[in-house]
């Protein structure tokens, strides 16, 4: 007997459900699941729709070249005798640097779970 995981009854047919982890669902949960189109042609859930992936690659080389371009003014701002500015853009450069460890962390867990690790 093979159980819902979203409403604990034992099913026949099952469609795999991206809200449990590609779990399977029963069909009635499926169909009464907030994401689901009843149209006849083309996908019935829309979940991708509304919670599009992030490219994590991309994102974190739109930050590394964000902080390549700060650390430039950073040094101009200093050969031109301007600390106070130069400062706030360290502040802004470690602000970025945590965004990227953060999607760098983020990569890896996604790559772990989709089994993609090296």
């Amino acid at each position: 007997m093979i159980l819902c995981p979203k409403c604990g009854s034992d099913y026949r047919e099952a469609r795999q459900c991206p809200q449990y982890d590609g779990k399977p669902v029963c069909i009635r949960c499926c169909r009464e699941c907030g994401y689901y189109d009843p149209a006849p042609m083309g996908l019935r859930c829309r979940w991708y729709i509304h919670h599009p992936r992030i490219d994590y690659r991309s994102e974190i080389e739109k930050l590394n070249r964000q902080i390549q371009t700060k650390e430039r003014q950073i040094e101009r701002f200093y050969e031109n005798n301007k600390p106070w500015v130069a400062e706030k853009i360290e502040a802004e450069t470690s602000w970025l640097r945590n965004d990227r460890r953060e999607m760098e962390r983020k990569q890896n867990e996604e790559d772990k779970k989709n089994g993609n690790a090296i």
